[in-house]
């Protein structure tokens, strides 16, 4: 049986008896088909019958794919896609998914090619800095109060460096490349009757 968390309702009349019936995707992939036994106004659904059986692919990356693998979470459409008198489904899925960069215009590309270009810099920068403040720290309580203008400078200078590499890798971070999830939209057409 389909595990329908997430299930997606749509009502057909899939077998033409002029009653409307109960199409259901469903977490897993699968389609399953509830026919109205009862009347139009006083609906009866049976038992489940499969229509679309359960995603072989589960959530795999589009690298992992390969063609007629729909994926996960499905919703139907009922529509007769083909124009030859049956209902097709359509169904959307969604279980895709890849790694990328955002698309950048030319002014996005140069901020992060300099902030990339900057980053060794200012950390060499700070970290000469912080080496330089650690030993006019070290060398004493009498020694610090004759360099106090010096230390003060550098800890002014690392506040400032520090900032500026935050800056920095937050530009780099908005332009990395990261998961994107999608889905895509598959044809089922129905076969003539046997």
């Amino acid at each position: 049986m389909a595990r329908l968390g997430e299930a997606a309702p749509v009502a057909a009349d899939w077998d033409g008896d002029g009653k409307l019936d109960l199409v259901l995707g469903a977490e897993d992939g699968s389609v399953v088909w509830h026919r109205n036994i009862g009347t139009h106004k006083a609906p009866k659904l049976a038992a489940a019958k499969t229509l679309i059986g359960e995603s072989t692919v589960g959530w795999k990356g589009d690298d992992g794919r390969i063609p007629g693998e729909w994926g996960l979470r499905v919703k139907p459409s009922v529509v007769d896609w083909n124009g030859d008198g049956r209902l097709d489904l359509l169904l959307g899925d969604r279980c895709g998914s890849f790694s990328a960069k955002p698309a950048q215009t030319d002014e996005e590309r140069t901020a992060e090619r300099q902030a990339k270009d900057r980053l060794p810099d200012l950390r060499r920068a700070w970290s000469a800095a912080f080496a330089e403040y650690g030993k006019l720290q070290a060398e004493g309580e009498s020694a610090a109060d004759q360099n106090k203008q010096r230390i003060d400078s550098l800890r002014g200078q690392m506040v400032k460096l520090k900032s500026e590499i935050a800056r920095v890798q937050e530009t780099q971070i908005k332009y990395q490349a990261g998961y994107q999830s999608h889905g895509f939209v598959w044809v089922f057409l129905r076969k003539a009757a046997k």
